[in-house]
């Protein structure tokens, strides 16, 4: 992928310095994913080989970044178009300060556990690029001021470029699933409707992870009654990749149902069969957290099949059946 020919050559000619830093922002949103494999690799070498990786942006082999690689690439789009910017880090984490017309602009997509890059693909307004109140002596110590006007500015920003309509027909699309899901009577019914209903396919994982929180919020605001769990797995691969999926679990009327989120494919059901499958196939319970249902989940253990050939794993199965889960599990996952 050409960055440069991708946002760069596609920027309004219309547009001043702080349009055009938005314009990058929201552009390069729609194109990068947050790299889950920097935050559940358990293979040290490839995670520190991987977290301050430096990218050419006209010949991008991998859109999947962490909050390095997207502070550097913004950076390098912004000096293309003559915009004073750097890369600032604190507590292993980075962002991108901006001077533009005597004001300081703040941009982060990639901050909080809902992230920018998540909000720019399912239409929602961002939360982390917006004008400083005041130049901060502090800012390396992440010490940055609200300001109260910067909502309307960035909204003027987005009315012309047309990023407000996206989200007014993303919202009214929710709304129309909204409305005929309030019409489904039996719960579990009304489940599977709202997530067949949902596009993840231009979502990454940790993107769809993001998008799952945000409708489970819209549509099931008051049906809190009902417990609804989700948990992720991971395992880190031979390639020092990392392979995440998510399981949401729903229990009524003492009946407790599965899902597997798998960003190639959406939400759909899956067995708990199937579900315990996937723990002795390796995958690993992030956070500690319980599956119901399904027994000694929290004690399963964490393999890195990446360590393979220095460590011997107990349960060598474990590794063969990895390269078989396309046909146990029926859906395509990319190995």
């Amino acid at each position: 992928m050409n960055l440069v020919s991708m946002i760069i050559d596609k920027i309004p000619n219309d547009l001043n310095d702080l349009e055009k830093a938005r314009f990058i922002y929201m552009e390069l949103g729609k194109i990068l994913e947050f790299d889950t494999t920097t935050l559940f690799n358990c293979n040290d070498i490839y995670f520190n080989e991987k977290i301050k990786k430096d990218f050419d942006i006209t010949n991008l082999t991998s859109n999947k970044v962490n909050c390095y690689n997207w502070s550097n690439i913004y950076v390098k789009l912004l000096e293309l178009v003559h915009i004073n910017a750097e890369v600032k880090e604190f507590n292993d984490h980075a962002w991108v300060i901006m001077n533009i017309d005597n004001k300081t602009i703040y941009a982060d997509a990639t901050n909080n556990t809902s992230m920018d890059l998540a909000k720019i693909k399912y239409n929602i307004m961002t939360d982390n690029f917006y004008v400083l109140v005041e130049d901060d002596d502090d800012l390396d110590e992440f010490d940055i001021k609200d300001d109260t006007n910067n909502m309307t500015i960035i909204e003027e920003i987005d009315k012309k470029l047309g990023y407000d309509k996206k989200r007014e027909r993303s919202f009214n699309e929710l709304i129309k699933i909204k409305n005929k899901a309030d019409l489904i009577e039996n719960f579990v019914d009304k489940i599977n409707f709202i997530f067949s209903s949902i596009d993840f396919s231009n979502m990454g994982f940790f993107e769809g992870n993001d998008f799952i929180r945000y409708i489970l919020g819209f549509f099931l605001s008051n049906q809190l009654e009902y417990k609804i769990k989700a948990v992720t797995l991971s395992k880190t691969l031979l390639s020092g990749d990392v392979d995440s999926i998510k399981c949401i679990t729903i229990e009524d009327n003492n009946t407790t149902y599965y899902y597997i989120f798998a960003s190639d494919k959406g939400i759909y059901p899956i067995s708990k069969e199937k579900i315990e499958l996937i723990f002795n196939m390796g995958y690993a319970v992030e956070n500690f957290k319980k599956i119901p249902n399904i027994k000694d989940v929290i004690n399963f253990k964490k393999y890195d099949f990446s360590k393979k050939e220095t460590i011997k794993l107990k349960k060598e199965n474990l590794y063969i059946k990895m390269y078989k889960y396309d046909e146990d599990l029926n859906f395509n996952r990319k190995k």
